[in-house]
């Protein structure tokens, strides 16, 4: 679960050829591994490195809704 909402937030991306990045939501990663599009080891995240970040987003929504007060 956790990697879907980390994959609906913009955590994956992909970088086509002659193309600009974007970002992917869980339906769409999930289509490029189950079809070999994407190998599963370049999308395979830790839940340590998606907590990383998570506490980092915390902080700046901290910021954010002490500046909103």
């Amino acid at each position: 679960m956790k990697h879907a909402f980390f994959a609906d937030t913009g955590g994956f991306f992909l970088q086509a050829p002659n193309r600009k990045l974007f970002s992917l939501n869980v339906k769409q990663v999930y289509y490029l591994v189950t079809n070999g599009y994407v190998p599963y080891q370049d999308v395979a995240i830790s839940e340590q490195t998606i907590a990383e970040k998570n506490k980092k987003e915390g902080f700046s929504q901290f910021i954010t809704v002490a500046q909103i007060l």
